[in-house]
């Protein structure tokens, strides 16, 4: 009997395409349903900010064929940490490699 497995593969290449006072904005590159172990299902974004006194992760699943994301509410002039991970129907993927933003300070975007 076959059973699905979580997805071994993580996104790749994610970039920053847009940053705000408010909101980071990332492109990446899919992974294919062969390298998931199983049909994708969809992406899930993890983010949170690198110092200061709030360190919870925040979570936002995106659409299976997302190449791109949105980070918003955000406070200006933070830097996020944010990185990805694969879902499909047997769970979660390993974590992309993350990337770190900050917004712009008011009065310099």
């Amino acid at each position: 009997m076959f059973s699905v497995q979580p997805p071994t593969d993580a996104p790749k290449n994610i970039r920053e395409l847009y940053i705000t006072t408010t909101s980071l904005t990332y492109g990446f590159d899919q992974v294919s349903d062969g390298g998931s172990n199983g049909v994708i299902t969809g992406y899930r974004v993890y983010y949170r900010p690198e110092s200061g006194k709030d360190h919870s992760t925040k979570t936002m699943d995106i659409s299976k064929s997302s190449t791109q994301f949105v980070v918003s509410g955000l406070k200006e002039n933070v830097v996020y940490r944010v990185w990805m991970t694969v879902l499909n129907s047997a769970g979660e993927g390993p974590q992309s490699q993350a990337m770190l933003s900050r917004t712009v300070k008011s009065g310099t975007g």
